[in-house]
C-alpha cells in the first residue's frame, strides 16, 4: 500500500482504524464506513466536472456512461469516491488504481477540479485515500502536489470552530453586522435596510440563536441558526432549520468559511433530525443568489416582509 503526504499510517489510524498496516476485513470496514453515512457522493468527468451520485454510484451513473460500471477500476476515465466523516474529521476514498492520486498528473488534476466543485465544505486537513487504503495524504498535500494546485483553484476550509456566542460577544457582532451593511451600501446592495439594535443583538445572544466562527481567537463570522421562521415561511410543519445573518469579516472572504458555515448548520440540522436546511436573501442581490445556488440551495419561491422581498432556499437534507 503506498503512503505518502504528510500523515503517517500510524496516525491515519488513529482516526480511522481500518487504515492500519494490518487489518482484517479491511476494504468491508471502510466500505461500511463510508456507506453509512456520506457527506457526499460523486463521479467525476475526465475533464474535471462533477457529478452528484447522491446516495449511490450504481443508480446514478452520469446519464448516457452507464458502461463505466463495468469497467472497474478505470471506469472509463471517470474517478468515483466517497467523503465521509467521523469525529470531525473527514475522509475522501477515490475507487481508483494505487497510483492515480500519488503523483502530479491527468488524474490529480482531475480530482482537484473534482473537489473545488463539491457543494459541501471540504476541510484542510481531510485525509485522501483509495478504495485499498493507499493514503495520498491530505486535500493540502495534494494541492501542493506538482502543477496540480496551478490548474484547479479550490479553496481549502481553514480551521474553524463555530461556538454559542457569549453576551460579550454582542458589542463585536454589532461591529460585523455595520461593517457589513456599510460594506453592501458601498455597492449599492441593500441586504438590509438598516442595521438591528443593539438591544436586539443581546436579546438574540441571550436566547442562544447567534453562533461566533472563530479561526484560532480571532471572531471571523457570524451565525443564527433557529428552527422556526413563521415570518418568511409561513407555518410550514416540515422539520427544517433557518439560517440568518450570516455575516463574514471582509478581510476572510474568499476562503471557503461561509460554505464550512453553512455546512456545518446543515450538520446541526441532520442532528435534530430536520429534513431541510433554509434561508432568504433579498431577490434582488444577484450575486449572494447565484451563491447559494452554488451551494446547493433550491429557490422555491418569495415573500414581502414590510418592504423586504425575500427570495426563499432549501436544501433537503440525507438523514441516516
Amino acid at each position: 500500500m503506498i503512503t505518502i503526504g504528510s500523515i503517517t499510517r500510524d496516525a491515519a489510524a488513529g482516526d480511522f482504524p481500518f487504515l492500519a498496516a494490518r487489518y482484517p476485513g479491511r476494504r468491508r470496514a471502510l466500505k461500511e464506513f463510508t456507506h453509512r453515512d456520506p457527506d457526499f457522493v460523486f463521479w467525476i468527468y475526465p475533464d474535471g466536472k462533477l457529478h452528484d451520485a447522491k446516495d449511490s454510484h450504481l443508480r446514478n451513473t452520469p446519464r448516457g456512461f452507464e458502461y463505466i460500471l463495468d469497467d472497474e477500476p478505470d471506469y472509463g476515465g471517470f474517478l468515483r469516491g466517497r467523503v465521509a466523516t467521523a469525529f470531525g474529521r473527514q475522509l475522501i476514498v477515490v475507487y481508483c488504481r494505487a497510483e492515480a492520486l500519488s503523483a502530479a498528473g491527468p488524474q490529480l488534476d482531475q480530482f482537484l477540479c473534482g473537489i473545488d466543485a463539491l457543494p459541501i465544505a471540504i476541510q484542510s486537513d481531510a485525509l485522501v485515500v483509495s478504495d485499498n487504503a493507499d493514503i495520498y495524504g491530505t486535500i493540502t498535500d495534494i494541492f501542493s502536489r506538482g502543477d496540480a494546485k496551478k490548474k484547479a483553484r479550490a479553496v481549502l476550509t481553514p480551521s474553524l470552530t463555530i461556538r454559542p456566542a457569549a453576551s460579550s460577544h454582542s458589542g463585536e457582532i454589532s461591529s460585523l453586522i455595520h461593517e457589513a451593511t456599510r460594506w453592501l451600501a458601498s455597492r449599492s446592495i441593500a441586504q438590509w435596510e438598516t442595521p438591528w439594535p443593539d438591544e436586539w443583538i443581546a436579546w438574540k445572544v441571550e436566547i442562544g440563536e447567534f453562533h461566533c466562527v472563530f479561526e484560532g481567537d480571532v471572531m471571523v463570522g457570524v451565525v443564527r441558526l433557529i428552527w422556526s421562521d413563521t415570518e418568511m415561511w409561513d407555518d410550514n410543519s416540515d422539520p427544517a432549520g433557518y439560517v440568518h445573518t450570516l455575516i463574514l469579516r471582509r478581510d476572510f472572504a474568499g476562503r471557503g468559511i461561509g460554505r464550512a458555515v453553512l455546512g456545518w448548520a446543515e450538520e446541526q440540522c441532520r442532528r435534530r433530525g430536520a429534513e431541510y436546511v433554509r434561508l432568504d436573501c433579498r431577490a434582488s442581490n444577484p450575486e449572494l443568489n447565484r451563491y447559494y445556488v452554488e451551494q446547493g440551495f433550491v429557490a422555491c419561491g418569495e415573500k414581502t416582509v414590510d418592504g423586504y422581498c425575500g427570495r426563499l432556499y432549501q436544501k433537503r437534507l440525507v438523514i441516516p
